[in-house]
């Protein structure tokens, strides 16, 4: 009898995971954009071999309005 549950559990969750409703509600903030920026900007040693400082702010300015926009699934 467990073992039926815990498929049933599992069955039940891998369809909650595909459903798209949960990824609506993920809210989106500047703040993950301005995290990945800092952590690029310490650890990435190649950062601005082909992309300057400049370049790379804008770049990151373009991908912060395309996170906050709401996207279509």
């Amino acid at each position: 009898m467990r073992r039926r549950a815990f498929l049933s559990a599992a069955a039940t969750a891998s369809i909650a995971m595909a459903s798209p409703k949960p990824l609506r509600a993920i809210a989106r903030s500047s703040e993950d954009i301005h995290l990945l920026g800092d952590i690029l900007r310490n650890l990435h040693p190649g950062l601005h071999r082909y992309l300057g400082p400049d370049a790379f702010q804008s770049e990151l300015d373009r991908l912060d309005q395309l996170w906050r926009s709401a996207p279509t699934l």
